[in-house]
């Protein structure tokens, strides 16, 4: 065990006492300086440690940490632990699966960070992805389908993912065609899916689906801006679950769900829980712009929409982004 590590233990031991730099030399035989700098590698790795002169430090907060054995041991899914990577950073998750399946990494192998430099949401937009606060994941799929069934697969992992989070809060998360979901009227999760396809054999090399969940308090961490149409799931709920549970449920509820692609069962609960039929749109596809209200969702997960001349339209691509209208 490391300092760093022992330091942390007689933090969780004392409990809401503080425990002087002196008591902990002692305890572990170690110099003062050796402390403070231990206290400071704690603190990079998101616990919140309070130190006052004469009193010594008490532990305000533990880390969320991601590790495999806290996954494994809420995971229900058959999932090796060498299937499981995780990073403190990188700049994508999704980056790096794409380069372990072209390197042969098995179906449902899955890779975490704590953070990413260059988070991807769809239309080659960022997702903010600040340390420690939120799960950054993606899966490798290899599935045995064709190409017009496994469009329809961000909209079956939004179903999982909704069922996921709902599972553990308690809440009603909705889905914001065609990848948000929302807890509040405020996006909280953002999946991102990016296919290979072999050309030769017209099927799928792999499916890489991205999936990026603000679970802890990020009042601090995004602007004002941002935080008018984001939040967390710790910041809507008020309640605080491990990291590591939740990327369990949602790995499991992925692979349970991931069957129902092909008979389209999953589209009742899409159509039940979308955030923005009956909404005032406005439609960006190829450069053009529209303005319809969102009056459904289609048997492929398309969005069908109704302009003011009355024609109807069903949106497989591009974004619908909900129009605020006058009162």
């Amino acid at each position: 065990m490391t300092t760093k590590d022992k330091i942390l233990c007689e933090l969780i031991k004392s409990g809401n006492e503080y425990i002087s730099g002196g008591r902990l030399g002692r305890n572990l035989g170690i110099s003062r300086n050796s402390i403070w700098k231990a206290v400071k590698q704690l603190e990079d790795e998101g616990h919140i440690i309070d130190a006052v002169t004469n009193k010594g430090y008490r532990l305000m907060r533990n880390a969320d940490t991601i590790t495999k054995d806290a996954i494994l041991q809420s995971l229900s899914a058959d999932i090796d632990k060498s299937q499981i990577y995780i990073l403190d950073t990188t700049d994508s998750t999704n980056n790096y699966a794409k380069k372990l399946a072209e390197e042969g990494a098995p179906e449902n192998t899955i890779v975490i960070a704590n953070k990413q430099t260059s988070g991807k949401g769809r239309m080659g937009r960022s997702f903010l992805s600040p340390k420690n606060t939120g799960i950054y994941m993606s899966i490798i799929m290899r599935p045995d389908m064709k190409i017009d069934i496994a469009q329809m697969l961000t909209s079956c992992i939004a179903v999982s993912a909704a069922k996921a989070i709902d599972s553990l809060y308690k809440c009603n998360t909705q889905i914001k065609w065609v990848n948000d979901l929302m807890v509040n009227d405020k996006k909280i999760c953002g999946i991102l899916t990016e296919a290979t396809i072999d050309c030769e054999a017209a099927n799928f090399k792999y499916i890489v689906v991205g999936i990026g969940i603000n679970v802890g308090s990020i009042r601090s961490a995004f602007d004002q801006e941002l935080l008018e149409i984001a939040s967390s799931l710790e910041d809507e709920t008020g309640i605080v679950i491990p990291r590591s549970q939740i990327i369990a449920t949602v790995i499991d509820y992925v692979i349970n769900d991931s069957g129902s692609l092909s008979d389209r069962s999953f589209l009742d609960e899409y159509r039940k829980r979308s955030w923005i039929i009956g909404k005032p749109v406005t439609i960006s596809a190829q450069g053009i712009q529209k303005d319809a209200v969102a009056v459904d969702i289609d048997d492929n997960a398309g969005l069908v929409v109704k302009y003011e001349n009355g024609q109807t339209d069903v949106i497989n691509s591009g974004e619908a982004r909900v129009r605020r209208t006058e009162i």
